[in-house]
This record gives structure tokens, sequence and C-alpha cells, in this order.
């Protein structure tokens, strides 16, 4: 053994707390093995706070040294009154070897320092475990724990736990989950599939959050990725431009006249941001069209305070920016054989309205439409379903249909009955040339 450790045993014994600190600190500079044997004895039985809270400073000024002889403490039995110290040690050291040994820690219902120590420690092996606590932690502060790691983490499987947790009970889990989110953020690599989950949880906890703070956190995230996308336009592997897309604007603007003043807070500083990002929308929405829906893009206007309207574009049937196409000038729609529902080239759209396995039709705001020859065997009940489809969105005018010409292509089998229904419902029918 050391000659100088040798010594310092000594002075930990005096009956003198200064003189024990005293030695402490000298423990920590020399930082050899030995040294933090010591140091963990003290922390186990030393009954005064200066003297432990010395010990963990000369811990951690020790650094990978110390890591082993933590490991083997944590999983001692003996040193179980001072696991939560020694797993909030193993943390700022960041050494990957002590990441089983704190999983496993973990796993006791009520153990929540080894979450704050593989937070600070930022390996993906522990974000299963830590989504678990924070779904079924018994202990706020478990809870609370997994969420703050999981934010420093940043792992995109995280994403939903979160947005849930921000419904949490206990307010300090639903602020640590809305910062969690705000990380989570800025480190997404698989984006597109994220950003959608993101926003949908963040809009069902904007819509139907039945407390204030849940509804305030959720706005508060939309608007820190609001402020994102307007800051970082170009991003595009983060899928930074895409981000507005799945903004639900409408509820926002809702969430201006809600009860309770930081809720409405929230979401004024969110709409600000948005506010730029949507201009240019505002000029070409007559030529966007949603894939998802099948229907043009629209303009609306929603009073969000007595003096102001904010105004938005969005899909006129699913509400959303997330499936918008831009430079749309013409939307055919398409009976007949075609092996795609949708199909873009340049700025012209095929819709396909008629699927003949499963005898569908479908809505959609089309420009013309092309029956052609093949694949379907009943055109009668073909064209009858397409027309019941599109008659069927009662938000358009009552002689829309009318406008729309159709076309043949090829030499489709249409009964007569098919023939007059077209003739009746549709604009001029005339076979291609």
């Amino acid at each position: 053994m050391d000659d100088r450790v040798n010594k310092l045993i000594v002075a930990l014994r005096d009956r003198n707390w200064k003189v024990r600190k005293k030695a402490i600190k000298a423990l920590g500079r020399i930082g050899n093995a030995q040294a933090v044997e010591l140091l963990l004895t003290v922390l186990l039985r030393d009954p005064t706070s200066p003297v432990k809270d010395a010990a963990k400073v000369a811990l951690k000024r020790a650094g990978t040294v110390a890591v082993k002889p933590l490991i083997s403490a944590l999983q001692n039995r003996e040193y179980y009154d001072i696991h939560e110290t020694v797993a909030l040690l193993l943390g700022p050291i960041r050494d990957t070897r002590a990441v089983e040994p704190l999983i496993s820690d973990l796993e006791y219902p009520g153990h929540w320092a080894a979450a704050e120590a593989l937070g600070e420690i930022g390996d993906t092996r522990a974000v299963d475990l830590l989504i678990t606590k924070l779904r079924e932690g018994f202990k706020p502060i478990e809870r609370w724990c997994a969420a703050k790691a999981l934010g420093k983490i940043g792992d995109g499987r995280a994403v939903v736990p979160l947005v849930t947790a921000l419904h949490d009970e206990h307010w300090i889990v639903r602020k640590l989950a809305a910062e969690a989110l705000m990380k989570i953020r800025g480190t997404l690599t698989t984006w597109k599939v994220s950003n959608k989950q993101l926003m949908e949880a963040l809009t069902d906890a904007l819509k139907y959050g039945n407390h204030p703070d849940v509804r305030e956190a959720a706005a508060y995230v939309l608007g820190k990725i609001a402020d994102a996308e307007t800051s970082e336009p170009s991003n595009t592997d983060s899928g930074w431009d895409v981000a507005i897309a799945f903004m639900p604007i409408g509820l926002l603007i809702t969430a201006m006249r809600d009860e309770q003043r930081h809720v409405r807070k929230a979401a004024k500083k969110a709409l600000k941001k948005l506010r730029a990002a949507n201009q240019p929308f505002l000029t070409s929405y007559r030529y966007m069209f949603c894939y998802y829906c099948g229907l043009r893009a629209e303009r609306r206007t929603m009073r969000s305070s007595i003096l102001r309207h904010e105004v938005w574009v969005a899909c006129r049937g699913c509400g959303s920016s997330a499936h918008l196409l831009n430079g749309v000038e013409q939307v055919i729609g398409l009976i007949g054989w075609t092996s795609e529902d949708f199909k873009q080239e340049g700025s012209v759209v095929t819709v396909r309205m008629w699927n003949e396995t499963d005898q569908t039709a479908r809505n959609a705001d089309i420009d013309r439409l092309v029956i052609r020859a093949g694949e379907v065997a009943n055109y009668e009940r073909a064209v009858n379903t397409v027309i019941n489809a599109l008659r069927g969105d009662v938000s358009r005018s009552a002689g829309w249909c009318k406008k729309i010409p159709v076309v043949l292509e090829g030499t489709p089998a249409l009964s007569i009955g098919a023939m007059r229904m077209l003739e009746d419902t549709f604009g001029e029918v005339k076979a291609e040339k």
C-alpha cells in the first residue's frame, strides 16, 4: 500500500471532521485505486455531510480510475445505502463500462439515480428500459429522471412516449418531458418518420389535454420547432423543410382563446414563428393538391383575438399541409386500367377513381375524368360508384360535376345506362381521337 495512503488512513479516523476533510482532499489528489476504495468507505460510514461531500468531489476527480470500484460498489449489497450516490458518480465520468451495471440497477423498482447516470453517459442501450420507466415508474422521481435521460440521449424512439408523458399527473414530469422533446427534436436522424409521429402526438396533447400544463407544453414544443424551421430552412437532412407541413395551425389558433393565460401565450409565440413560413403558400395555394385526400388546398381564416385573424393554407379535406404538392395545374381522374393510385408528371396529377380489386371509389377534386378500356368488369357499377363518391362531397357546389369533361380512351365496354349516367352528371362526353 502507498505510504501516503497509510498516513491518510490515520487522519480519516480523527474525531475532528475538518481533519478528515483535508485527508479526503489529499486522497483525491492521489487518485489511485486504493484511494478510491477509501473514499467509498468514507461515503458509506462517515456521519458528517461536509466530509461526504468532499469524498464525492474527490471521486469525480479520480475519473476513469474510479469506474471499476464504483461498479463493484453498485453491485455490492454492503453499499446499498449509498447506491444512489454511487450511480450518480458514474454518470459524469461517462465511461461505457458502467452502462450494463447501471441498466441492471435501474431494473429494480424505485431506483432512479441510474437513469440520471445513463442520461449523462448517453448510450442508446438504455433507451428501451428508460421508456419503460417513463411509462410505468411508480414514483414521480423515477418518471422524471427517465424523461430527462431520454432527452439527453436523443433517440427518436422516445418521441411518442415523451409526448404521452405530457399528460403525466406530476407537473415536473410534464415539464421535463417537454424539455426532452426539444432536445430530441434537434438530434433526430430519421426525421421524416419521427416528425410525423411527433406532430400527431403533439396535436393530440394540444387538442385533448385535460390539464393546462399539457396544452402549454404542446404549444411550447410546437413553437420551438417552428423557430428551428424558420431559422434553418435549408437543413433537408434533418427534415427542417417539412416540419411546417405537420403543424396543427388551426389548433394553435384555437389555443389563442384558451382559458389559461400561459397556454395562450405559448400558442401566440408558436404562431408568430409560423406566419412568415406560411406566407409563400398564400399566393400559390390554388396550385396545391393533397395526394392523401385527393383534394385541393384552400385558404383558411380563423379569429385569434378580437382584432386579429390568422390565415393559413391546408387541404380542404384533412385540414393538414403535410401531403400538399405544389405546382399542380391539372388533376385527371381515371377509371380503367392503371397500376398506380396516384401519379404526378410535371404539373399533371393522375388519380385512380375506381379500384377494381376492392370494388371501391374515391372522391377527388378532378379537372377531367378519363375512362380507359380494360380491367373493369362492370363499367356501369364503377361509373355509378364514382359519381356517388363525387356527389357525396357536400362542400362542392351543385353544378360542379357539370364542369368536368369526360374522355373515353380506347373502347371501354360502357352500357347504355353507364353512358346515360355520364351524360346526365358530367359535361361533354367524347372519345379520344
